[in-house]
């Protein structure tokens, strides 16, 4: 199976905080899910351990658009700085 090794791009909706979000996601293999508002005003990672979505600070809004152009084949293949939830 290859899920471990790919990446994907989606549209979604997410709830953050008793808040509706639509949000662009971004799949990197088992490893994170992350999502970006379209403004990119917001960003976010899937916590797996508690169920949720979290907001994510730090500036991670352009890293995850980035990935999120990698993935739709907009950009090549790049390292790409996110964070992740141990």
């Amino acid at each position: 199976m290859s899920l471990g090794r790919t990446i994907e791009a989606y549209k979604d909706e997410i709830s953050i905080e008793n808040e509706i979000y639509n949000v662009d996601v971004f799949r990197l293999g088992r490893v994170g899910l992350y999502a970006r508002t379209p403004d990119g005003s917001e960003a976010a990672i899937y916590n797996s351990k508690i169920d949720s979505w979290e907001f994510i600070s730090g500036g991670y809004e352009d890293d995850i658009l980035t990935a999120l152009r990698i993935s739709r084949k907009e950009l090549p293949p790049n390292l790409i700085n996110l964070p992740v939830i141990k």
